[in-house]
């Protein structure tokens, strides 16, 4: 299909469908289910996602009564359904299998308690009694020599579990200092699978996935399309060690595949070098731990992601989802251990963006968010998160170029439809395509809000099709021919994972975003499978310009002689702050040459730029502006956004893809496309705060307007006297309370209505002589949030986000015209609920300032 052939569905009314959005289920009765149900079909979303919340009759006889109904209504409304896989959120409950009759294939953890002694002593001992928690099982005592260094260690180390008679370890102490290491395997008591472990996945598919084909197997590769996994912890759910940082006591992954997986891989001394886990330990350190977290992010994706896709595709549905990505946790052992490992075996990448991680206006400062680790760190919520999923959608062919994003949930209430549409351009914008809000629930109120219709409690879901219009519109747009991006970026994992020094890929991330630079990331799995051609790197379809190697200590040697390999047939390989010069194994190696490079973070996008290594271009400072591009054939489309929430960008854009002529600018929230002209490859662009725009190169043009430009003729400001009135979502259309505002002000203000969720109506009258040819704009100024206007009983459309401007030329009339403005606000002001008290709550209702502008055509 061409993009031609997409644009033409988009304006057609019929997009492709990318969203599903998550279907709460408790056990209402059967017409709630059907109620709440028929609203997910009116939001304009193709799909959805069953999950329990909980639903007591999980995977038992009720559950396969409203599974059943719920699939049989939505063939009839043409929605497929996807299920998340458990009870209980995240998955990895198992319907209780494993707290309540299988504990033994629970998770288990390794985890030290250390002695520090001098020697020489001749026939010492230890202590080992009372060292052990509750359920411990000692594993192994270890003697590592101190060096002089804080706590790191020698790497002289010997095993002294044999001596152990009557509660004490006995054992000759050398000369020096030493760190007596009680090692312990320890059972995590979080009642979940372990994930590294066959046998306890095995649970996954007697007590979920089969139980599901059984019941529901006729609808298997039908209406239902696949199961959904959230959060699928590699460790325990609320600790997480970070691996490669010393962390005394820290509780790592372990089993008997864990042992036996580092045991080939490190060879003969992993048990006396196994607390280089915990300290560091010269000369071991870097090696051990990769070895350590290649054994078990490898178990986990082996082990798990890889089967539960494997059974999916073999039973006619897919498999989805996302793990833990954000405090750092998609790299460590906390979550899945390796972003792309994690999800290899899923059918589409997955990201989630929750809890006020990601704010509009927050670019450039951390903000206190409802989640454990208190800030969310910008550089990695606003400039790497959403690259994790685009990338493994590029790189890897088995995803489709799907990148699928659980986004709007736990924010509040008071995340209206204005802040939905900013968080949903910062996904489209950097390759997401494909959606997962959170969430439909016929309990209001519910946890976690918001529930989009809020059971018939949310004025703005009356609004809520078009935001999702609007996504479908892009996601179809963009989900074309293949990405077009000018770097590699190496994913750190390793880095991390050794212990040494490094930079997270988020800082060149940023640096490349703020210049208008776009990348991929790279994992090292995948770095090893590119090839080279005329000075590029390709990987899957993908061509870079250049790779780009955040600074490394340490790094695996067959990533370093790869990038060396790159290197010497062409392909630019440029490190930031310092080249690496150190392998994980502990050789030293040399990477030089005509296409190795090492440059600052600071001046990484100039040297880019210098090297002709962009694809777009503007006239003046754009840290705001923020761009996609895909190409199909002859075709080209980009989209474009400002991010900024205050400020007007307005640029001259110069596009590679581009060489002037005839193109199209689609706008997708009016879904409108017309043709306009550049004598070069430069199109003025302005963007206004929460302002997208679509252009589209190389396409054929038939049947498809040139726009008019229109200069302004005169402007009027409509004041005076408002009536004012208000009504509840339950209680629409029918209003009461009627007042009358002699200006227009904030309708949740202390002296007002502090606590109203709903809708608020404005009529008003102005005078207009009207000239005919002329066109005539209504512009609101400030609302919060929504707007809908009529003209004379005409509607005139809806607004969910600024500018909130109006073409009324069809409605107005010669003399008095009737003005009826409609608006809604959130339900934060009302609800108050947990997550809103960490985002501001602005005005709500009309304040303008309104006015009516007279715009003549210029042709």
């Amino acid at each position: 299909m061409t993009v031609r052939d997409k644009l033409d569905k988009c304006l057609n009314g019929t997009p492709d469908n990318h969203i599903l959005p998550f279907f709460w289920q408790h056990g209402e009765d059967d017409e709630t289910i059907l109620e709440e149900l028929h609203r997910i079909a009116a939001s304009g979303v193709g799909a959805l996602c069953v999950e329990s919340r909980p639903h007591d009759g999980f995977v038992r006889e009720p559950w396969w009564e409203d599974m059943t109904l719920i699939l049989e209504e939505s063939k009839k409304l043409d929605l497929d359904v996807w299920v998340f896989d458990d009870k209980y959120f995240p998955t990895g409950f198992c319907n209780g299998a494993v707290k309540d009759r299988f504990p033994e294939l629970g998770k288990r953890g390794i985890t030290e308690k250390h002695i520090d002694v001098c020697g020489p002593v001749k026939d010492g001992c230890v202590i080992l009694e009372g060292w052990a928690e509750e359920n411990d099982s000692f594993l192994a005592a270890i003697a590592c020599k101190r060096g002089d260094n804080g706590e790191e260690l020698t790497g002289e180390c010997f095993e002294i579990t044999e001596d152990v008679h009557d509660g004490l370890i006995w054992f000759d102490v050398p000369d020096g200092v030493w760190r007596i290491f009680l090692i312990f395997e320890r059972p995590v008591s979080d009642g979940r699978v372990d994930f590294t472990n066959p046998e306890s996945v095995d649970l996954m598919f007697s007590e979920i996935y089969e139980p599901h084909y059984k019941k529901l197997g006729k609808y298997f590769g039908n209406t239902f399309k696949g199961f959904f996994s959230d959060e699928p912890f590699l460790m325990n759910h609320g600790e997480l060690p970070v691996h490669g940082k010393t962390k005394s006591h820290g509780v790592y992954p372990w089993n008997r595949f864990i042992k036996k997986e580092l045991a080939e891989r490190y060879g003969k001394d992993w048990l006396i070098h196994l607390p280089s886990l915990w300290f560091t330990m010269n000369g071991v350190s870097p090696k051990y731990r990769v070895n350590y977290m290649d054994g078990v992010t490898t178990l986990y994706k082996t082990n798990f992601c890889d089967r539960v896709g494997n059974w999916c595709r073999a039973h006619g549905v897919e498999y989805i989802g996302h793990i833990v990505e954000d405090y750092d946790q998609h790299s460590n052992t906390g979550s899945g251990g390796h972003y792309f490992r994690s999800l290899d075996g899923q059918d589409m990448a997955g990201i989630d963006v929750v809890l006020c991680q990601i704010v509009p206006g927050m670019t450039d400062h951390a903000n206190v968010c409802p989640c454990w680790y208190d800030t969310a760190d910008p550089d990695f919520f606003h400039f790497s998160l959403a690259k994790l999923a685009a990338s493994h959608a590029d790189i890897q062919p088995e995803k489709k170029g799907r990148a699928m994003c659980e986004i709007f949930g736990a924010y509040g209430w008071a995340e209206g439809l204005k802040m939905m549409k900013w968080l949903a351009d910062h996904m489209l914008v950097r390759g997401l395509n494909h959606f997962v809000p959170h969430a439909f629930s016929a309990k209001f109120p519910d946890e976690v809000p918001p529930q989009f219709s809020g059971a018939g409690h949310n004025a703005e879901f009356r609004y809520f099709r078009i935001l999702m219009d609007y996504m479908n519109r892009v996601s179809t747009m963009l989900d074309t021919g293949r990405h077009i991006c000018s770097a590699a970026l190496l994913y750190h994992a390793e880095a991390e994972w050794s212990g040494g020094d490094y930079m997270k890929f988020y800082k060149p991330a940023r640096k490349l975003t703020e210049s208008n630079l776009d990348y991929d990331v790279i994992s090292i799995d995948y770095l090893l499978r590119s090839t080279y051609k005329n000075g590029k790197l390709e990987l899957s379809g993908q061509v870079f310009d250049c790779m780009v190697v955040p600074y490394s200590e340490f790094l695996p040697e067959k990533a370093l002689f790869k990038l060396k390999e790159l290197s010497e047939n062409g392909v630019d390989v440029v490190f930031v702050d310092g080249i690496t010069e150190k392998t994980v194994e502990g050789n030293d190696f040399t990477i030089r040459g005509d296409n190795v490079f090492c440059t600052e973070l600071s001046s990484l996008s100039s040297w880019m730029k210098d090297r002709g290594y962009y694809d777009i271009s503007a006239d003046t400072d754009c840290t705001y502006l923020r761009f996609y591009h895909r190409t199909a054939g002859e075709e080209d489309v980009y989209m474009l956004t400002n991010e900024g929430i205050n400020d007007t960008l307005k640029t001259k854009v110069s596009f590679s893809a581009f060489n002037g002529g005839k193109f199209v600018r689609y706008a997708p929230l009016e879904n409108t496309a017309h043709v306009e002209y550049s004598e070069n490859n430069t199109i003025d662009v302005t963007l206004k705060p929460y302002e997208s725009v679509v252009f589209v190169f190389g396409t054929d043009m038939t049947g498809l307007f040139e726009s008019e430009n229109y200069e302004t003729t005169g402007t009027k400001s409509i004041s005076g006297d408002w009536k004012v009135s208000f009504c509840t979502a339950e209680e629409f259309p029918s209003f009461k309370d009627d007042r009358v505002f002699t200006k227009l002000e904030n309708i949740t203000s202390p002296k007002l209505l502090p606590r109203f969720g709903g809708f608020i109506k404005y009529n008003t009258c102005f005078e207009l002589s009207v000239i005919q040819g002329r066109k005539y704009t209504l512009d609101l100024g400030y609302v919060g949030e929504t707007a809908e206007v009529e003209v004379n009983g005409i509607p005139c459309g809806t607004k969910i986000v600024p500018p909130y401007i109006f073409d009324i030329t069809e409605s107005i009339k010669n003399g008095v015209n009737e003005l009826c403005v409609i608006v809604s606000n959130h339900l934060g002001y009302e609800q108050r609920d947990l997550c809103s008290k960490y985002l501001l709550m602005e005005p709500s209702g009309l304040l303008g300032p309104v006015k009516l502008s007279e715009r003549n055509s210029l042709k």
